[in-house]
């Protein structure tokens, strides 16, 4: 199968945007916008109402409460929804958590793409917003766009010219590279795959090429078909002592548009790269587009 082949398979007919009405949530949907146009995909602007949140409201004003809170949301929601007319965005407002009504909205109406914002994280510690970005990229079983604070936000969105995809060469990425690659086609992008050595000093120059040959074919292994695509794909091997550092690094230095990184569904991660996912997401300078790693046989 082609580079080709797969970016025609790939499909993103249907996307959700979670939205609270932050600033990341509306660049959030900015950028969903812009894949949208490019795919001739729906778009589905959600926002969750929490009952729990109002818990200690006596009963009988409680329900009042909510019914305000939920007219008040539908309102935003519809002068959000007015500001992409050429998309029509479809509006739904529900009680629930923000989890939850993903969920729910990713069942119902095929979503293959989930766009959200995160507020990021503040000394290592997540904020209420932040995690609840993490579970959603976690739980849902598609990709998920997250666009976190230190995304710059234009007047325009940038087109996708240079895309990055660590690899930690110990999860499944071929689901990533799928997506990756798509986009790559889409967007006649330039696609850098990375792969980031932990704990090790940099060899020394007359041996690195020997010490970075073994992962440089795995990459390229990885990526079978990339040399179908518009521009050669860059296989680039780093040394460091923190994964996302050296990540963050590399997308800064190629002035990267789209992280694509691999991530492990509703359960601790075992890679350098994937339990830090959050952190990649939330510190990023570019949107990251989490995919879920295919779920192996025995976790059926």
């Amino acid at each position: 199968m082609t580079a080709l082949d797969t970016a025609s398979q790939t499909s993103l007919k249907n996307i959700i945007v979670a939205t609270d009405f932050s600033p990341t949530s509306k660049l959030a949907l900015r950028y969903a916008a812009a894949i949208a146009r490019h795919y001739h995909s729906k778009i589905f602007l959600v926002h969750a109402v929490e009952p729990k949140t109002y818990a200690f409201s006596q009963p009988e004003t409680m329900d009042r409460t909510l019914d305000q809170l939920m007219t008040i949301a539908e309102q935003q929601m519809h002068d959000e929804a007015g500001t992409f007319p050429d998309l029509e965005p479809q509006e739904c407002v529900q009680q629930g958590t923000a989890v939850e009504v993903v969920q729910k909205m990713v069942i119902l109406n095929s979503i293959d793409l989930v766009g959200v914002g995160t507020h990021g994280t503040e000394g290592f510690g997540k904020l209420v917003l932040g995690s609840t970005a993490e579970k959603i990229f976690r739980q849902v079983g598609c990709p998920v766009l997250t666009v976190g604070p230190d995304v710059c936000g234009q007047d325009s969105i940038p087109e996708l010219s240079h895309i990055l995809l660590p690899a930690d060469l110990l999860s499944d990425e071929s689901r990533a590279v799928e997506y990756a690659t798509s986009l790559t086609m889409q967007y006649k992008a330039h696609l850098t795959l990375l792969h980031v050595v932990i704990g090790t000093e940099p060899p020394l120059t007359e041996e690195i090429g020997v010490v970075i040959e073994p992962y440089r074919r795995r990459l390229e292994q990885l990526n079978a078909t990339g040399s179908n695509l518009f521009y050669p794909p860059e296989y680039l091997i780093e040394f460091g002592q923190d994964a996302v550092t050296t990540i963050l690094k590399v997308a800064k230095e190629q002035a990267t548009d789209l992280i694509v990184l691999t991530v492990r569904r509703a359960e601790p991660w075992t890679s350098h790269l994937a339990d830090k996912a959050y952190r990649l997401v939330a510190e990023s300078a570019c949107p990251v587009l989490t995919i879920p790693e295919p779920i192996r046989p025995t976790e059926v």
